[in-house]
């Protein structure tokens, strides 16, 4: 039958077929099987691999272009308020500046000059024009590192020059002070340029404040001294005071109730204080009656009693 080429399958049905030569499945058949299902088994583990890399592949590029976006879109974050934290701090020196200049315009234009009252209004402009700066210092210093220029700060001795600064406005809108400044404390640890804003935002918010109260009942209440192993200070005003809603939102980035406010004074203050350590919080409000408080954690021993 293998001379002739006659296959066995075309036998009838019954034949007996003598001398049958074996196949090589017929002689090895649970060998095949093993070897086929080893062989099936790693392609489908081979293709598997391969659909993994695959979509591995894929996520990583989706996290790389989603990475890519959340840096941009925190890049643009910083730079919005950055901006606006500028616009907002500026304006404060740069609406004194014009008042200041305005003012020692009339005392010139007067029919008798007054050279002696022009030259205040001119050294205001000046010390306007230095906060300004160091406003801008202050915000470059937010958005950088500048843990290595912190050093010991006397508070005592910014809070004085805010409110010999601010006595040209408190004079203004008719505000009476009440200052209670202990003077020998230790001194913080920390950047004067923000810890200097800080105390003069929150004297600035607290003369704002009183704009709608009778002059005969406006009083700014600064007070300075230590707490146990702080330095706390306070600063009160008889204004209007702030509403239990507005308390638990008065922190928060770009929430104002101000006319013109941009929201952004308390927030960066709760934030110089954070980064130095302590806090900024509302000791009490009521109608006629707001008290902030700022705690610093001293850096030394050694408390002193006088007053300013």
């Amino acid at each position: 039958m293998q001379r002739w080429g006659l296959p066995e399958n075309k036998l009838p049905a019954g034949t007996v077929v003598l001398f049958h030569t074996p196949t090589l499945f017929e002689q090895f058949r649970a060998e095949v099987l093993t070897a086929g299902g080893m062989i099936l088994f790693q392609t489908l583990l081979l293709f598997t691999l391969i659909v993994q890399f695959h979509q591995r592949r894929v996520a990583e590029q989706k996290g790389a272009r989603g990475d890519h976006r959340t840096g941009a879109a925190n890049r643009m974050t910083s730079m919005g308020e950055m901006t606006a934290t500028i616009a907002h701090e500026v304006n404060q020196p740069l609406a004194a500046i014009v008042a200041n200049a305005s003012a020692a315009q009339r005392w010139l234009d007067r029919a008798s000059p007054n050279i002696a009252e022009a030259r205040t209004e001119l050294s205001r402009i000046a010390v306007d024009g230095h906060r300004a700066a160091e406003v801008i210092s202050t915000v470059r210093s937010m958005f950088a590192d500048r843990s290595g220029d912190r050093s010991t700060v006397d508070l005592a001795e910014v809070t004085q020059n805010i409110l010999l600064l601010a006595a040209g406005e408190l004079t203004a809108v008719s505000v009476v002070l009440k200052s209670d400044i202990r003077i020998g404390l230790p001194a913080v640890l920390g950047d004067r340029v923000q810890l200097h804003q800080v105390v003069l935002n929150l004297v600035l918010n607290a003369i704002e404040a009183m704009h709608l109260v009778p002059g005969a009942g406006r009083v700014l209440a600064v007070a300075l001294a230590a707490q146990g192993q702080q330095i706390v200070l306070t600063v009160g005003d008889s204004g209007p005071g702030i509403s239990t809603e507005n308390q638990s939102r008065m922190f928060d980035t770009f929430f104002t109730t101000k006319p013109k406010g941009m929201g952004m004074g308390l927030s960066i203050c709760r934030t110089i204080m954070a980064a130095h350590g302590g806090e900024l919080t509302v000791a009490e409000s009521g109608p006629g009656d707001t008290l902030m408080r700022c705690a610093w954690p001293a850096k030394s021993a050694g408390f002193g009693g006088a007053v300013a």
